[in-house]
Parts: C-alpha cells; sequence; structure tokens
C-alpha cells in the first residue's frame, strides 16, 4: 500500500506556499503563488486555484490542510481575521472542500508550524514544545 498523501498550504501575507506530502515524509508536488495585496475575493479564488491544481497532479491526496496567519473558528471552519491578508469572515473549510471534494482543515499558521516541529522537526520527542513567529508586513513576510 502506498503513503497516503496530503496537500499543504502555507498562506502568508506576501506567498501562498502548496505541496502535497506522503505519511512519510516525501514531497511530490510543490506550487507558489504570491498573495501580496490581494483582494479577499482574489485571495480566496487563487487558493482555490492552487489547491485544484495540486489535486490534479496528485489525484490521490485524502484531505488538506491550511496554515493561514489569522484569528479561526475552529468550529466553524472561519477564518475570523487576518494581519496581513484582506481576510474577514472567510468560511474557507467549507469553500474549499466543496471546491476539491475532500475534507480541508484548517489552523492558525503559527499552531501547524508548532505541531509540525513537534512531530517532525526540533520538538520531537519533547514533552513541551513552545513556537515564536513574528508578523511581519515586509516583502518577506
Amino acid at each position: 500500500m502506498s503513503p497516503r498523501e496530503t496537500i499543504g498550504v502555507d498562506l502568508g501575507g506576501t506567498k501562498m506556499l502548496v505541496g502535497v506530502v506522503d505519511s512519510e515524509q516525501h514531497t511530490h508536488y510543490e506550487g507558489h503563488e504570491s498573495s501580496l495585496g490581494l483582494s479577499e475575493d482574489k485571495l480566496v479564488e487563487d487558493l482555490g486555484r492552487e489547491l485544484e491544481e495540486a489535486k490534479q497532479a496528485r489525484p490521490n491526496v485524502v484531505a488538506a490542510g491550511l496554515g493561514i496567519p489569522a484569528t479561526i473558528d475552529h468550529d466553524r471552519g472561519v477564518a475570523i481575521q487576518a494581519v496581513n491578508l484582506e481576510i474577514s469572515d472567510v468560511p474557507l473549510r467549507d469553500l474549499m472542500t466543496e471546491r476539491l471534494g475532500v475534507p480541508v482543515f484548517l489552523d492558525n499558521d503559527a499552531n501547524v508550524a508548532a505541531l509540525a516541529e513537534y512531530l517532525y522537526g526540533a520538538g520531537r520527542g519533547a514533552r513541551n514544545v513552545v513556537m515564536l513567529t513574528s508578523a511581519r508586513a515586509s516583502a518577506g513576510g
């Protein structure tokens, strides 16, 4: 049986990184798009298109996860407000689940980064992990 694959998205104020990875941490697809200065509608459309391109490249993906620099309502799957993106009360989970036909999960990008470090990175095997991040408005953030 081949490892299950999922789509992962790192959405920031200047960039949208999309990848398909398997359960053994192998990368099978990568995409990169600018998110700088996008309106809410354009951001949602570009995100959907990037997710669809990843799924077309790897049609057997089983889910997608989005890391977004925003306050997240986990129960409703809504990106409530972001510091460096034009997002306000966007039901991204439901919009992208409908568009992709696979379950979509979202969380704050710092939470996702901390989880990744705990599972696969510098925090692996640790009892407790703390992640410090910074929001930058510069072209690099």
